[in-house]
């Protein structure tokens, strides 16, 4: 059986008063999506799949310089 992991990151922080993507902010060194995405790849998930907004370009290209298919 393959698992699949659905990643929600249409956020647009609005609300942190930022006009970076809120999945986009550093934390730690690391994106908040790529912390995500790290321990999805950690617990051998078969397929990563990240949904973004419609303006979602940024994130997307981020995530694809990651490894990770959008």
């Amino acid at each position: 059986m393959s698992r699949t992991a659905v990643v929600l990151a249409g956020g647009a922080g609005e609300r942190m008063q930022s006009r970076l993507p809120k999945v986009l902010h550093p934390i730690a060194g690391r994106s908040l999506i790529a912390h995500v995405l790290v321990q999805l790849e950690a617990l051998a998930i078969d397929r990563i799949v990240v949904v973004v907004a419609a303006d979602g370009g940024e994130v997307a290209k981020h995530v694809t310089n990651l490894g990770i298919e959008t």
